[in-house]
């Protein structure tokens, strides 16, 4: 049987230990953080909240002067921990145990996905997509599926991932912007 592939970051044990500590103290952090694609990183003062593992990748999950923000552990650099302390928001931390994405900040309320016959015993068997609920079972045996409190990358690779046997039902820019995006990839393949 296998199971996921997680990343190695034994490298990086002392950072993670470090973080760790941080989050049961309560401290503050600051760190440089380079977003994937680009050069350049930017310094972030954060109050960490939660180490979280999706799909063997290591996620931080805080807020920056009370927004919620999520960071990919192994793109952070020159991890300090400081002396300043923070008050824990009891209802983000409850969020964050609730909430499949890992993604915090800039969530869409609802996302309502169409699955065609042939997947849905796929999707009725386990969740594949985060805060998945059936709203419906269709006489044809499609399902209408909800995702309450998701980012848009939480869900659209994973409708990309069974073209073409999911639909965004809504929000319809939501399917629009992707439709445009694979429009996008077909012409690069010409």
């Amino acid at each position: 049987m296998k199971g996921v592939q997680y990343e190695d970051i034994s490298q990086l044990k002392k950072e993670f230990d470090l973080l760790k500590k941080a989050i049961d103290d309560h401290k503050m952090i600051d760190f440089n953080y380079t977003k994937s694609g680009q050069k350049e990183g930017k310094f972030y003062k954060i109050a960490p909240y939660r180490l979280i593992n999706k799909n063997g990748v290591w996620y931080l999950i805080g807020t920056d002067e009370g927004k919620k923000k999520t960071f990919c552990f192994t793109q952070m650099r020159m991890l300090k921990t400081l002396n300043e302390t923070f008050e824990p928001n009891q209802q983000f931390i409850e969020e964050i145990k609730t909430n499949d994405s890992i993604s915090h900040g800039n969530q869409l309320i609802e996302v309502v996905i169409k699955v065609s016959g042939f997947a849905a015993p796929y999707f009725t068997r386990r969740n594949l997509l985060p805060n998945q609920d059936l709203v419906r079972k269709l006489e044809n045996g499609e399902l209408l599926l909800s995702c309450k409190n998701v980012n848009e990358l939480d869900i659209v690779p994973v409708v990309q991932y069974w073209i073409p046997h999911l639909t965004i039902v809504s929000p319809a820019e939501l399917q629009e912007k992707m439709n445009e995006n694979l429009k996008l990839y077909l012409t690069k393949l010409k």
